[in-house]
């Protein structure tokens, strides 16, 4: 159609100006990278961040660059958002605590598995062995003081570096490269503490709606449950392990023992606050009478 090719770009440059379409300036090359930041909390795939870049250049009546300059600002953008992320990591956990995260994530589990592979594993069933493996799971993470640290990291960016770690074996997660490696350690650590929490949960509901009339109890076992006349040290803590459901007999008792528990101030007690939990939300689930 041109058999003189500048007129094509002569042509182009008219109608970019008839239209108000110009090129990017400084600020607002700096401007895409902030609004990519921002996106990044939402989503990490770099497909839907090159169509918003493009869709944010043309709200803004600004030629869209080519695709190699987008997807060079669209890492810029990443690894600003990734060291931006480390740096409150690291200003939230002390470097010591980091290093232990590190080490428990590669260390073997007595399962014959790593600690990472055993904290991100699905319970199968709804057995009291299973229940009690997940409490294992939630004691590890808060004695590690998972449970104190990074509560204010939305949920969408816990779940993407969590699994990017899980999609790795631990030998080959262990040498990744720094911030990226502090960021997918802590991370893994707090979506594991949240989804084991939610998988507790709905066990034990399962376990007690599953059960019906006179088959339903919750048999706890707490440090010194029985004799609730009994004084508990100020200065300990009873664990998760100190508590375990079991699936038993006789409905009625079952009520009267769980509501004992908590009438006799069991909720002031220094106990675990996944214990406390697990307690009140059983209560609600049993049946009245």
């Amino acid at each position: 159609m041109y058999q003189r090719r500048r007129t094509l770009f002569e042509h182009q440059e008219v109608a970019c100006q008839t239209l108000g379409f110009h090129w990017l300036s400084d600020a607002q090359r700096r401007a895409l990278v902030r609004v990519l930041r921002a996106e990044l909390t939402r989503t990490s795939d770099r497909q839907r961040l090159l169509q918003f870049a493009r869709r944010w250049l043309y709200e803004h009546r600004l030629i869209v660059l080519r695709e190699r300059d987008l997807q060079m600002m669209i890492s810029k953008a990443i690894r600003q958002h990734e060291a931006g992320l480390a740096r409150t990591i690291v200003e939230a956990v002390d470097s010591l605590l980091l290093a232990q995260w590190r080490a428990t994530m590669t260390r073997p589990h007595e399962r014959g598995t790593t600690v990472q592979s055993w904290l991100w594993a699905t319970p199968a069933k709804h057995s009291s062995r299973q229940i009690e493996e997940v409490i294992e799971r939630i004691e590890l993470l808060t004695a590690l003081g998972v449970d104190r640290h990074l509560t204010d990291l939305p949920d969408a960016i816990l779940r993407r570096y969590a699994r990017r770690l899980a999609a790795r074996a631990p030998a080959v997660a262990a040498r990744i490269a720094e911030p990226a490696r502090t960021i997918e350690v802590a991370c893994f650590l707090r979506y594991c503490l949240l989804t084991q929490t939610d998988h507790l949960l709905l066990m034990v509901r399962r376990r007690v709606v599953s059960c019906s009339g006179t088959s339903l109890i919750l048999r706890i076992s707490v440090a010194r449950m029985r004799s609730p006349s009994s004084a508990m040290p100020s200065n300990s803590r009873a664990s998760a392990s100190q508590m375990r459901i079991l699936v038993a007999v006789n409905s009625a008792k079952g009520v009267k023992h769980i509501n004992g528990c908590i009438d006799h101030n069991f909720l002031s007690m220094p106990v675990n606050p996944w214990c406390r939990r697990i307690l009140c939300a059983s209560r609600e689930l049993l049946p009245r009478r």
